[in-house]
């Protein structure tokens, strides 16, 4: 038994130690991730059909969205991908928990005396159809729009949803126990598994601005519109700018009927 005992002690403190010494690449392909999202939400009362081809409206500081179904559910030309990938897989302390605003709704477990282990799967993505391509949908869009943007919001276009799976765990500091429900961090303190595994779907918009539609240059997007047929993942990701601004977090959405 302590000759089991002894190898499993061993092959976890690697396995951590590799975890919390690992470069920052590992993070760094969650943050890139999520960089190209404008929202943030774990709130599974709705489909992620719900929210692509649909727009996103809110005031700048709210941290409340409130979406506009413009396609329905089952609508054809929203195209779906399969992803399956694992994003990446750490070990976090509090102060990585604190830095990563994905994992905020862990930042009031995770003390200096915790660690989070994370896993991010990358499941599946919805694309919706580019409104440019549509000229009857190009024009409903910026007529529903503009009464929003005259009352002050901000009104975005979800042209894609990325669907993904985030499995945790937290570790407390404590004292070696038998069996397999420790983990050992590489300066020899050794943690606890507090809590079995638990699975959240994690779910960002990809959004591009509607109001930059709304202006003089709407014409000459219109007669194009008109004329043309558009691949809407080079269109929108052309449109993205190169100053993006940061995402942000909420499970507060209401849905405009």
């Amino acid at each position: 038994m302590k000759k089991k005992l002894g190898i499993a002690f061993v092959i976890l403190y690697s396995m951590v130690a590799n975890a919390q010494d690992s470069p920052e690449s590992e993070m760094d392909k969650a943050v890139n991730f999520f960089k190209n999202a404008s929202v943030v939400t774990y709130n599974e009362d709705y489909s992620p059909k719900d929210y692509v081809g649909s727009l996103i409206y809110y005031k700048s500081g709210d941290t409340q969205i409130k979406v506009l179904k413009i396609t329905k559910p089952n609508d054809s030309t929203i195209v779906r991908e399969e992803i399956n990938d694992i994003l990446y897989q750490k070990m976090h302390n509090k102060e990585e928990v604190a830095s990563a605003k994905f994992l905020g709704i862990f930042s009031s477990k995770v003390t200096i005396k915790h660690l989070l282990e994370v896993i991010l799967l990358r499941d599946y993505t919805l694309e919706a159809e580019s409104f440019l391509a549509e000229h009857l949908l190009f024009q409903k869009i910026v007529k529903l729009s503009k009464p929003l943007t005259t009352a002050g919001y901000n009104v975005e276009f979800v042209w894609k949803v990325n669907v993904n799976k985030l499995t945790s765990r937290i570790f407390k500091e404590g004292d070696i126990q038998v069996g397999f429900n420790y983990q050992v961090e590489g300066s020899g303190k050794v943690y606890n598994k507090t809590e079995d595994f638990t699975k959240k779907s994690l779910i960002t918009l990809q959004t591009i601005d509607v109001g930059i539609f709304i202006t003089e240059t709407v014409k000459s997007f219109n007669n194009i519109a008109k004329g043309l047929e558009f691949n809407s993942k080079m269109f929108y990701q052309n449109m993205i700018p190169t100053e993006q601004r940061d995402y942000f977090v909420t499970d507060d959405i209401i849905f405009d009927k």
